[in-house]
């Protein structure tokens, strides 16, 4: 298996668990896809809103600016760490 197919694997189980509202196990998976491509902006905006729906607003905030160094016309990111630096 190469690692865009294991990448592919986490990012899905990682959907999979947000969904299911498993955010602690969602994160787990998104970091080990980002172990695989760590500049990936759309894997590090999953983590971010992991991180924000699991009350976690530092890493939220630092991963969504992370998102925003590698794509700033990242709306959505831009959205969501617009509406935590308001808090």
């Amino acid at each position: 298996m190469n690692d865009k197919d294991k990448i592919q694997i986490h990012i899905e189980k990682g959907k999979f668990y947000f969904s299911s509202k498993k955010y602690k196990e969602a994160i787990k998976e998104f970091k080990q896809a980002l172990e695989h491509d760590s500049e990936n902006s759309e894997i590090l905006y999953s983590l971010a809103v992991s991180y924000e729906t699991s009350s976690d607003y530092d890493l939220a905030k630092e991963t969504y600016q992370k998102v925003l160094f590698l794509d700033p016309e990242h709306e959505l990111a831009r959205s969501h760490l617009e509406k935590l630096l308001e808090r």
